[in-house]
């Protein structure tokens, strides 16, 4: 009798389970976390992933960026230019990557990436991620591109309502 690999299965197994329960969420959006975003002038917007998948379900990193800086904009949060980011403190920008995978399951990652100095170390300077958000879900191929770009959507909109409780509008 022919088995399948257990490799198989377990994707087929993983793809009806998110077809059956939607989206999977992981978030990074503590109170410990949003303060981490007090007191930023602003974000960067930086948009990656895709790849030839999401250019075949009619994506294009360009047209996620726009979504992006647009819901940021009209939330009243600055969105920096290269220049401005680069003379920010921390150099905070908001990083957005999306995985497709051809069976139409796809990652999306949202996060707050900002230069830290470690403790041990006041010279050390590194990239750490201060806020996040992931999801892991499966859209068939024909909805594949406003479901992404709705999904990306509500994860920008939780990091505007994490943004704005600590750095409330005047």
């Amino acid at each position: 009798m022919f088995r399948k690999p257990i490799r198989v299965q377990y994707w087929a197994i993983l793809a009806l389970s998110l077809l059956l329960m939607g989206t999977l969420c992981k978030a990074s959006d503590t109170t410990y976390d949003r303060e981490s975003l007090r007191g930023l002038p602003g974000v960067s917007v930086v948009v990656e992933g895709l790849g030839d998948i999401g250019k075949q379900a009619g994506l294009t990193v360009e047209q996620l960026q726009t979504d992006v800086e647009l819901k940021l904009r009209q939330a009243g949060i600055k969105v920096l230019s290269k220049s401005e980011v680069r003379s920010t403190p921390g150099a905070p920008h908001l990083y957005v990557n999306v995985y497709m995978l051809q069976s139409g399951a796809c990652h999306i990652d949202v996060r707050v990436n900002q230069f830290a100095r470690l403790e041990r170390r006041n010279s050390t300077r590194v990239i750490a991620s201060t806020w996040s958000i992931e999801a892991l879900g499966f859209t068939p191929a024909i909805q594949a591109a406003a479901t992404i770009r709705r999904n990306v959507g509500a994860r920008v909109d939780r990091f505007i309502s994490a943004y704005l409780a600590v750095n409330p509008r005047k």
